[in-house]
């Protein structure tokens, strides 16, 4: 009997065709515009890449990469999860404009036409959409007007059992969220047990066949998002017969789960750091989740070994494209959505926290013919994204963009004025009305100040670091430099004061 796995071994130069809409032929582009390939790792923090100073060797194939790409050493996403750190990327606006601040959440209907994917498709560009992250996949199905193809995670998975884009496609972003409500709520009972205990009856015996299928190549299991088993190797073979195949220019944006948790990697990765590392203690914070220090410790070296699995594929996926000559005409963005913490009694993402480990991500950008690295040190947004790549391809940064353009045409630094950049978290506060609950970040040079609004014993609490002497934000200067603080926190407030009248 075939398996899954050999057979997508054998079909691989046929993967194209899973996806829902075929595309035509390729063929040479008029306008002799570049190709983009946008990259996403989901929950990958800058922290744990020794790219940015981590003292684990976490991602040796980037590293490579970096040799002929452009690094934003303090890069900063504009939000602290998926939903609002993918929605900035592809709209080049803040949370407090584009709102998609829940999870399962999107923007508002009045600016959902200015995204990325519009500008290039006006353009000529082929604009392909994928994401392994159902929550950003509900922004790409919000956007799908704009997309020539729009890819379904299940179409690779070796295990899926999500309904809502089987039987609502039309309404495919409301379905997810009921579906997630009625049967899978992280936290809380299912509103419906006899129908979650039946689904997860008719899932268990599927999922357990699998496991035993792989269990030797994944000792702790197969990686898994939400109901969804799936190898990364899978959808990195899909990518690769997407370039070939995809009329030219393209724009395509590819979004992986991995590293996001659980941190089920190869076996050879399993063991990889047993080196005695230990970050550095940090006080429990206000919002910690009771979680001690070596149950976080654990959990970052499970991490460390998932990013370095994530690694291993991303090197195996620009070798193949490189193989091609599919990157001698191709922009190629490398970054994350959000980070992953392991400190202050805080474990992963879910939190009103913004410090760094959450919102630092990496960014790199390969220019088509680039040979050498630059290095970028001032402090970049996620909101950057679409304006420098509306740049590249060509066209004028449409007025409603709230980033900057990184790069001139040619993948040169441009030079950047000084500008604070932000990041946010309101999940606690409404989509259509002022944001009255939730965490906030505003930094301007090496400071930093995270402000917090809403939460029960802890409203109007600010914190101020200095990143440059403190980068691990240990040493609160709210007090010692009230100055600084005062001024920050006042320009915050005017920032979100002038963006969070009530939207109807």
């Amino acid at each position: 009997m075939v398996t899954r796995r050999e057979f997508l071994k054998l079909t691989a130069a046929g993967l194209a065709s899973l996806s829902p809409l075929r595309l035509p032929a390729p063929q040479a582009s008029q306008s002799q515009k570049s190709n983009i390939l946008i990259l996403v790792f989901d929950a990958l923090s800058a922290r744990h890449i020794q790219l940015f100073g981590y003292s684990r060797q976490t991602m040796p194939n980037l590293t490579r990469f970096a040799d002929r790409a452009t690094v934003f050493h303090q890069h900063t996403s504009a939000g602290s999860f998926t939903t609002s750190g993918v929605a900035s990327m592809l709209t080049g606006r803040y949370p407090w404009a584009h709102r998609a601040i829940q999870p399962n959440g999107t923007v508002l209907d009045d600016i959902a036409s200015h995204n990325l994917f519009s500008l290039l498709a006006a353009q000529g560009f082929t604009t392909l959409g994928f994401s392994h992250n159902l929550l950003a996949n509900i922004l790409l199905y919000q956007f799908r007007g704009d997309l020539r193809e729009f890819m379904l995670p299940r179409q690779l998975a070796l295990v899926e059992n999500t309904l809502a884009d089987r039987l609502f496609w039309r309404d495919y972003g409301v379905a997810v969220r009921a579906e997630e409500t009625a049967l899978k709520p992280v936290g809380q009972l299912p509103n419906s047990l006899l129908l979650a205990a039946l689904l997860k009856f008719v899932q268990s015996a599927e999922e357990q066949t699998v496991l035993r299928q792989y269990r030797d190549e994944f000792p702790r299991g197969l990686p898994t998002n939400h109901d969804m088993l799936y190898r990364l190797e899978d959808y990195i073979d899909w990518t690769l017969t997407q370039a070939p195949t995809l009329r030219q220019p393209y724009a395509a944006y590819v979004h992986f789960m991995p590293p996001h948790d659980p941190y089920n990697p190869r076996r050879e990765f399993i063991g990889l750091f047993e080196d005695g590392y230990r970050a550095p203690e940090k006080p429990l914070h206000f919002f910690q989740d009771d979680r001690d220090q070596p149950f976080l410790d654990e959990k970052r070296t499970q991490y460390d070994e998932f990013v370095a699995y994530a690694d291993a594929e991303f090197g195996r996926l620009v070798d193949g494209l490189e193989q091609q000559g599919a990157l001698e005409n191709t922009w190629l963005v490398f970054t994350a959505d959000h980070g992953e913490m392991f400190e202050r009694g805080i474990y992963r993402h879910i939190t009103p926290t913004l410090y760094e480990p959450v919102i630092h991500v990496p960014f790199l950008i390969r220019a088509p013919g680039q040979g050498a690295r630059r290095d970028v040190y001032v402090p970049t947004s996620g909101v950057d994204l679409l304006p420098t790549l509306a740049s590249a391809a060509g066209l004028s940064v449409p007025g409603w963009v709230e980033g900057l353009t990184l790069l001139d045409s040619t993948g040169a630094p441009a030079t950047l004025p000084d500008r604070p950049v932000f990041s946010m978290d309101f999940k606690s506060s409404s989509k259509s009305g002022q944001l009255l609950k939730g965490t906030a970040s505003i930094r301007r040079g090496d400071l930093k100040l995270t402000s917090y609004w809403g939460y029960d014993g802890y409203d109007g609490i600010s914190e101020l670091y200095d990143l440059a002497a403190d980068p691990e934000e240990l040493n609160d200067l709210a007090l010692e430099r009230s100055a600084d603080a005062a001024e920050l926190t006042s320009e915050l407030s005017e920032q979100l004061s002038a963006n969070t009248e009530l939207r109807r």
